[in-house]
Order: C-alpha cells, then structure tokens, then sequence
C-alpha cells in the first residue's frame, strides 16, 4: 500500500518560479505562460496520480475485465477505468483506422513524447481489445504504393466509441473533483488562452 501512495511524487513534473507581486493566495500578478504552466503541471501530476491508483487496484484485486461474446450485452461502463495504454489506443483510433506502428506515432505525436508505446504494451492491448470487441480489424487498406500488405489495420468499434466517451466523462468528473478540493486553483476547464 505504501508504494501506491507515493506515486505522485514519481510523476513528472516542472518547477516554475511563481512571481506574485502583490498578496494574497491568487492574488498577484503572474505572466499568464508561466501560470499555465503551472496549472498544466498540478493537472498532469494529479491524473497521473488517479490512473496509477487504478492500475494498482485494479492488479491487486485481480479484477477480470469484462468480455464481448454473441449472447451478452456489457454496459460501456464495466470496462471501466481504462488503462492508460488502452485509453490512448482508442484516443488514437477515434478519427481514423491506423496500423499498430501508426497507433505508436499518433500516441507519440499526441502526447507531445510522454507516453510511449512499446510494442509488447501495444500489441497485446490491441487482442485484448479485439476479444472484448472495443476494435477490429479493418479490411481497407490506403493507397496500395503506400502500403505494406502485411499490415493489419485497427478501426474502433461503435461499441468502443462508447467505452472511451464513458471514460472520457469518468475522467472529468475526477477532474472536477479535483477542483471541489481546490487542488486546481486557478484551473477552469478550458485553460487555454482565447478559450481554445
């Protein structure tokens, strides 16, 4: 138990020296970079944070997840939490069919570095996946001069499209909680400037 509480101080992070000028918790001056930064920061350690708790729970309750078959019916929400790796595999699968080393890229790109997918990670995500019938595997192939036939291409399932928009919203709502417990001060849920 010991070692899970500490998760968070081995997550990554960025020291930034704040500049308050005048009193106050929030109340000084600070270039709105440099304090975005810092909100960015607090929010990325603190889901690192959540989904390290879930992946130790979940492996030390050694809890089964839910699989597809003809006759059943799973809720998208039985497959919740995500694993990370999974959660970025379906993210990276949302707007476009990808072969295995185009899910790595578009994880890579998406994440600016952060999170690498090794193959071992990726592929045997990618079967279980297909058994619980998140994904599958997609018969179309882009242009044939561009392509290697020995390829397999993922597509999310309709199904899968559920399972990531349920966690999507259980993601948030830990966010916001995160915010009720004033662990995000300053953070809306659009930090960016210009509201994009």
């Amino acid at each position: 138990m010991g070692q899970h509480i500490n998760a968070l101080d081995n997550a990554p992070r960025t020291y930034h020296k704040k500049t308050c000028r005048s009193g106050g918790k929030h109340g000084g001056r600070e270039s709105l970079p440099s304090q975005l930064k810092i909100e960015l920061d607090k929010l990325s350690r603190i889901l690192y944070y959540i989904v390290t708790r879930c992946i130790a729970l979940r492996s030390s309750l050694l809890i089964e997840e839910p699989q597809m078959t003809e006759s059943s019916n799973p809720e998208p929400e039985s497959f919740l939490p995500l694993s990370p790796p999974v959660f970025h595999i379906l993210m990276a699968l949302v707007d476009e069919e990808r072969h295995g080393y185009g899910i790595m890229q578009e994880v890579l790109f998406r994440t600016n570095g952060q999170v690498h997918l090794v193959p071992g990670t990726l592929y045997g995500a990618i079967k279980r996946l297909l058994k619980q019938k998140l994904i599958e595997e997609t018969d179309e192939r882009p242009d044939p001069e561009l392509n290697d036939e020995r390829r397999r291409y993922y597509e999310l399932t309709d199904f899968g499209q559920h399972v990531l928009a349920a966690e999507a919203e259980r993601l948030a709502r830990l966010v916001e909680q995160a915010q009720a417990k004033e662990l995000l001060p300053g953070w809306s849920s659009n930090p960016l400037p210009g509201g994009g």
